[in-house]
């Protein structure tokens, strides 16, 4: 869920209970990250995300592999190149392991 108010700031659930992002309009999780790398000079391709809300779909889609934690919403996975295990367990980890420490 996105909602932008006539109040001058952007919301988005940020878990599936009852917490939501509040931010000023355009600022995202998505639009820092893509400012960061520009910043770096790194390529959105070489950049692996993690995400598990809908807070984390636009930076999913941004990088060269975007990882959804098991325990996300369908909606979240679907913009994911990759879905590893949940935030409880070793999720995180063993997609590093697949993605960056097997490929070196």
């Amino acid at each position: 869920m996105r909602a932008a108010g006539a109040y001058g700031f952007d919301c988005v659930r940020s878990s599936s209970g009852n917490r939501i992002d509040i931010a000023r309009p355009g600022n995202s999780k998505g639009r820092r990250l893509a400012e960061f790398i520009a910043q770096q000079n790194i390529l959105p391709q070489e950049v692996i995300a993690f995400g598990d809300q809908d807070n984390d779909k636009e930076m999913l889609e941004l990088v060269g592999l975007g990882v959804a934690m098991g325990n996300s919403h369908q909606e979240v996975r679907a913009c994911a190149d990759w879905v590893t295990g949940t935030n409880d367990s070793d999720g995180i980890a063993d997609a590093l392991q697949r993605f960056v420490l097997t490929a070196a």
